[in-house]
């Protein structure tokens, strides 16, 4: 698989999953990475304009009785959404969707201009020496940037600070939709 700084990586392809969104068909190629696990790169029709423009991922879980269960709720941006230094699996061309899939970590910069004045305040914050920044949750409201995919773009952009969701308003959310906020040294 075509990587996003032009390596390549090996995963092994284990079968196609088909679903219907919104009443349309949709057919997704399942790959095993390299480690062995279930994974799932996809693009929707919103990507480039609500979703990450190369695609999400998607770590499907194995059931005991063969199946397997895409939560798209789960789906999340890779690394390099947030820092171009990461090399990441490239979506394959058969795993590009023509329906939306409205789920799952939606993308860093939805509004120009709003994204990089947070980010140019965190790293201000970072070189005065501050060591905390919160981000205060706004489920459902568009009008603002969503609080986990900030954060994890912060995280991606800074060294030092740390982070934390400021009146994280969970109990608004499915509890399998709470983020997992992927770990300083996987961004």
């Amino acid at each position: 698989m075509q990587t996003s700084t032009g390596d390549t990586r090996t995963h092994r392809r284990l079968g196609v999953l088909r679903f219907v969104v919104a009443g349309e068909e949709a057919v997704l190629t399942l790959f095993a990475d390299e480690a062995g696990g279930l994974f799932l790169p996809f693009a929707d029709a919103l990507a480039g304009q609500e979703t990450y423009e190369a695609g999400r991922y998607l770590e499907p879980e194995p059931l005991a009785d063969g199946r397997v269960l895409v939560d798209f709720n789960l789906a999340y941006n890779p690394c390099c959404a947030y820092n171009d230094d990461w090399s990441c699996p490239l979506t394959p061309p058969k795993n590009r969707l023509r329906v939306a899939i409205r789920a799952g970590e939606h993308a860093a910069d939805l509004r120009p201009g709003l994204s990089e004045e947070v980010l140019r305040l965190a790293r201000a914050a970072e070189t005065a020496g501050l060591d905390l920044i919160g981000i205060q949750d706004h489920p459902y409201q568009p009008r603002f940037l969503d609080t986990w995919t900030l954060l994890a773009t912060i995280a991606g952009q800074t060294e030092r600070v740390r982070l934390f969701p400021d009146v994280a308003c969970l109990p608004l959310r499915p509890r399998q939709c709470w983020p997992r906020l992927p770990p300083r040294s996987t961004c």
